[in-house]
């Protein structure tokens, strides 16, 4: 995974798991997208701790779940997650 490095010089082990998907997208955007998503994980995860990134599929869906051992997203900036 390109972003280990990042993620080791910080102690952050990164785990990849899942299955594989398809889905009709913008390379690119999907790309930024889950780099921004697993980037800020690595950011915010603990030293030591662990940024997990799992792929899924069901029927007419494929999507990617990435968590880590951070403190979570205050909730004053819940809304602009997004922006």
């Amino acid at each position: 995974a390109p972003l280990r490095p990042q993620a080791e010089a910080k102690g952050v082990r990164l785990e990849l798991d899942g299955e594989p998907g398809e889905a009709q997208a913008d390379p690119q955007h999907l790309h930024q997208a889950l780099t921004n998503l697993i980037e800020n994980a690595i950011k915010f995860a603990h030293e030591g701790g662990e940024v997990r990134v799992t792929s899924w599929r069901r029927p007419a869906e494929v999507g990617v779940t990435v968590t880590d051992d951070g403190p979570g997203i205050p909730a004053e900036a819940r809304e602009h997650v997004f922006d």
